[in-house]
């Protein structure tokens, strides 16, 4: 029997982006493709699980709760068509966020995809989430969203969120000032996604 390396098994909100507020269980899954110098996550240690252990620890601690987020790490290193159809067939509703370098199965009902690389390769995505410093150049954003949705055949009207990067726990407001001024003035392409959970004191 298959069995996958999770990180970790939680129940939480969703502290970001347009599903911000969603309560929902977060199964972190181990390992990543890339080293991100900003990343804030552990993702190296992990407890092998079949996707019967999974559902069954999804079910316990998520209680009514039937939102799941495929996280990482690098989520789609490991996501198959075996882990869809058991969250699926349990009336599970997947998002998953993802650097996009690796194909994923279909059924997933929304997908966050935050290149890290010029290769994207996902053929659905619902927000594009890029992260923003006082150095990052508006252009080059577009380029990158350009480039990003360039595979995408599937059309699900892909929102461009800007997300300020934070140092580690703690927000920039520099960054965070540089994303108000960008979205302010580009209204009709992005949003905004902040870390909320970090102000407010959720995982």
């Amino acid at each position: 029997m298959k069995k996958y390396q999770v990180n970790k098994l939680f129940y939480t909100i969703q502290g970001e982006g347009p599903r911000f507020g969603t309560p929902q269980v977060f199964l972190r899954l181990a390992k990543c493709n890339l080293q991100c110098w900003f990343c804030d996550t552990e993702f190296e240690t992990y407890t092998e699980m079949t996707m019967q252990e999974i559902i069954k620890q999804c079910d316990e601690i998520g209680g009514h709760c039937k939102n799941v987020s495929l996280c990482g790490g690098e989520p789609a290193m490991q996501v198959d068509e075996e882990m869809i159809a058991a969250f699926k067939n349990a009336g599970w509703f997947i998002s998953m966020e993802t650097n996009g370098m690796f194909e994923f199965p279909a059924g997933i009902d929304y997908v966050i995809c935050s290149p890290k690389t010029k290769k994207v390769v996902a053929s659905y995505i619902d927000e594009l989430r890029f992260v923003v410093d006082l150095k990052t150049d508006l252009s080059n954003v577009d380029r990158e969203v350009q480039t990003a949705l360039k595979n995408v055949t599937q059309q699900r009207n892909t929102i461009v969120t800007l997300s300020p990067m934070f140092d580690m726990e703690e927000p920039v407001m520099e960054n965070i000032e540089r994303v108000k001024l960008l979205v302010s003035t580009y209204p009709h392409k992005y949003r905004m996604s902040i870390q909320a959970h970090k102000f407010i004191g959720i995982e």
